[in-house]
């Protein structure tokens, strides 16, 4: 059976919902294809950034997002071993798959299609998405959003130019401290020799949430011994993490994920676009991922309603869409994200020395002026 859509999007994590929500909100008939009814565990995006957290508001899903999100309140930065700034913080923790559920609340449910898709077939004024239990949908556009997974993407011809294969690793889990804190917590890495850039700690629910990310590999021993000892390799690591939180333990399952750097070489196809992951990856670290993924929808929200009213998805239009200069400008800075924080980490040469000095006593300024400047304003007399 063949149905008509003018939007098909494969692949239902947060880019593809998110854009079905908008388009959908903005009367169009969508189709979302996904293996899952509900978003399964997954290991990404589990604390927003205020900046990401505003634009999620601006798009109108600021409701649902503060009801399923825990706010940080407080965070301490750590720099060096010793805690060099505590300052209020705006971002929220949230499991990946209840971000994706606070978009996917507002897609239709007559829009979600459950099952495989075994190939995307470009066609005249379009494109037809084949599932695997033999559906199929034709549709004027076809958007594919199926994140990592390289399968679907190489199915339908393109070819993704690998820029580092194994950039770096990071690792979840949940700690418990014998002081019941769950007070947000960034550590950065202290010595180059061990390849970390920073722990970050946060409350997630009722847990306490760790995101570390290193520049190791998957497969080396070093990931090994993490896996089995987790809470030894942290104390070892980072030598001054024990004395600020107590002593502590990391529970239930550790969560490694590498990460690998890729774009798609020639992505402008008839009928046919790419966005996040299944473009482009970006290295979690930086925290540009959400950022990317936000900008590829709202920049394609605003292409397409042009595009169906034109009758016009062929290459010509779809070009617009990667050469949009807010999708390039953002493109280009979380490679740039990357890049610096990789050299903040590992990059021995005199200039990184001098920037990590910078950041650890211009955060030691800020912390010093927060406590001076209220204490002399509460000591000034009062003017008449």
């Amino acid at each position: 059976m063949r149905e008509q859509v003018e939007v098909a999007i494969v692949g239902g994590g947060m880019a593809g919902s998110l854009l079905a929500a908008l388009l959908a909100r903005g009367g169009h008939r969508v189709a979302l294809c996904d293996l899952h009814e509900t978003y399964p565990p997954d290991f990404r995006a589990e604390k927003p950034s205020p900046p990401q957290v505003a634009r999620l508001e601006a798009l109108g899903f600021g409701d649902r997002l503060h009801r399923a999100a825990t706010p940080v309140g407080e965070l301490a930065i750590a720099r060096f071993g010793r805690i060099v700034q505590r300052r209020p913080s705006r971002e929220l923790a949230i499991d990946y798959p209840d971000l994706v559920a606070c978009v996917r609340a507002e897609v239709p449910a007559a829009a979600l299609r459950i099952g495989r898709v075994t190939a995307v077939e470009p066609g005249p004024g379009g494109a037809c998405v084949r599932l695997g239990d033999g559906r199929e949908i034709a549709a004027r556009l076809v958007v594919v959003a199926t994140g990592l997974p390289r399968g679907l993407v190489e199915a339908c011809g393109f070819r993704r130019r690998v820029l580092d294969p194994e950039h770096c690793l990071a690792i979840g889990f949940d700690v418990a401290l014998a002081s019941g804190s769950r007070a947000a917590l960034t550590y950065h890495g202290q010595r180059l020799a061990d390849r970390s850039a920073y722990l970050t700690l946060f409350p997630l629910g009722e847990r306490l949430r760790a995101n570390l990310f290193v520049y190791r590999h998957h497969g080396e021993a070093w990931a090994a011994a993490f896996r089995a000892d987790p809470a030894e390799m942290l104390r070892a690591m980072m030598p001054g993490l024990a004395p600020m939180l107590g002593p502590f333990e990391v529970v239930g399952r550790v969560v490694t994920r590498p990460i690998a750097l890729h774009v798609v070489e020639d992505p402008v196809r008839d009928g046919i676009v790419l966005i996040g992951d299944a473009f482009a990856t970006t290295c979690p670290t930086g925290g540009a991922g959400l950022d990317k993924v936000l900008t590829d929808v709202e920049r394609l929200v605003a292409l397409v309603p042009g595009w169906l009213a034109a009758g016009d998805t062929t290459a010509a239009a779809v070009a617009r869409f990667y050469a949009d200069p807010a999708k390039q400008a953002c493109d280009a800075r979380a490679r740039r994200i990357d890049a610096y924080a990789r050299a903040m980490a590992l990059d021995p040469g005199l200039a990184w020395r001098a920037r990590r000095w910078r950041n650890f006593l211009a955060l030691q300024g800020l912390s010093w002026l927060r406590r001076v400047l209220p204490a002399a304003a509460a000591k000034a007399p009062l003017s008449r």
